[in-house]
């Protein structure tokens, strides 16, 4: 249901695109990205600040991985295509900030893969942020529910200091939030096995 309001609202399906020409050294596409400092020669490396963040999906979860494996929502809302061409011919770690994210073969870069199936380090920083979007709500909707709502017509001290007091952790929790989406630079390393 999530996915049919997505997109009937219009949400994107890409959450960036990245397509580079190693042989070349060159940015062929880039979407909700910047990619800089393309570098070759074991591999090929290049530096990549995203505007965008991946969904953050316990694919450990099987629930989770039953619901992608039933429908689109990977196509339809949650796609971060790398293709990376001109790569000689072999098999490839695909390294983020140091982190291995996968071995793929040259003709599979090519292809594309989507960043947003694996194990990167967009995907930690949007289960954060995600983390803390929870951590928010919650707390804003306990003080409606449980404070504001049931003693509406008690203006105790008390009520209004607990009520300012859960302003501002809310306030807190908003300015967290807001720090850990920040666009955060990331290096990129394809390098032969």
């Amino acid at each position: 249901m999530a996915q049919a309001l997505l997109t009937s609202w219009n949400a994107p399906d890409v959450v960036t695109e990245v397509e580079l020409d190693a042989a070349r050294k060159s940015t062929a596409a880039q979407v909700n990205t910047r990619v800089s400092d393309i570098a070759t020669g074991n591999g090929i490396s290049w530096m990549q600040l995203d505007e965008a963040l991946p969904m953050p999906l316990n694919r450990r979860d099987p629930l989770v991985e039953l619901v992608l494996k039933s429908s689109t929502f990977m196509d339809a809302l949650n796609r971060q295509p790398l293709r990376v061409k001109g790569l000689a011919r072999g098999a490839y770690r695909l390294r983020i900030d140091g982190e291995l994210a996968g071995t793929f073969s040259a003709d599979r870069l090519a292809a594309g893969i989507n960043l947003a199936e694996l194990p990167t380090p967009m995907t930690r920083q949007a289960a954060s942020v995600h983390a803390l979007t929870l951590q928010r709500t919650g707390i804003h909707n306990t003080r409606w529910r449980q404070l504001q709502v049931p003693l509406q017509n008690s203006q105790s001290t008390e009520l209004l200091t607990a009520l300012g007091a859960l302003d501002e952790l809310e306030a807190k929790l908003i300015t967290d939030q807001r720090a850990a989406a920040q666009p955060q630079p990331h290096r990129f390393e394809l390098i032969p096995e």
